[in-house]
């Protein structure tokens, strides 16, 4: 398997819209701002001091994630979308210790992630990641229905990712 994570390119946003919609819609229901974020990636996530990337496997594109930018200089990990065929991979895994190495670039101290605690696998990675819980305010509660989870990690010792594996 060779695998490597690429930026942002236009020709990969139905990519992005079609992994994270599958998941959203299978589990809760698809926002008003999940509609914003994925049919619009460039302008809502890019233009806005955020990333996209992207993992190619074999020439195929079979998953993706966004780092949104927040006012305090952190990021959120957010979007991870995994094609049916890559799943059990370990790639979700390897998404998320690249986001660390950006983020770090960047010069990030945390990475946060909005989620909700039925989404036991992805809970559990992030656990064994070293995310931590933390209070959910109300203002974050409104950014997404379905959070009901949010969970924080500093970089200071993360280790940095290489983009092919």
């Amino acid at each position: 398997m060779t695998l490597s994570i690429l930026p942002y390119k236009p020709d990969y946003q139905p990519y992005f819209d079609r992994y994270n919609r599958a998941w959203i819609a299978k589990y809760f229901f698809v926002e008003p701002i999940d509609e914003l974020v994925l049919s619009n990636p460039d302008e809502h996530i890019i233009q806005k001091g955020g990333e996209l990337w992207f993992a190619e496997m074999n020439g195929k594109i079979v998953g993706c994630y966004a780092m949104i930018a927040r006012d305090d200089g952190n990021f959120e990990f957010s979007k991870l979308g995994i094609a049916p065929e890559a799943k059990g991979q370990k790639l979700g895994q390897k998404l998320l210790h690249h986001a660390y190495a950006r983020a770090k670039e960047r010069g990030a101290e945390r990475l946060i992630i909005y989620t909700h605690s039925s989404l036991k696998t992805a809970c559990e990675l992030y656990e064994q990641e070293g995310f931590v819980p933390m209070q959910v305010c109300a203002s974050e509660k409104n950014r997404y229905a379905r959070c009901d989870t949010l969970l924080e990690r500093t970089l200071g010792n993360t280790t940095v990712f290489a983009e092919s594996a």
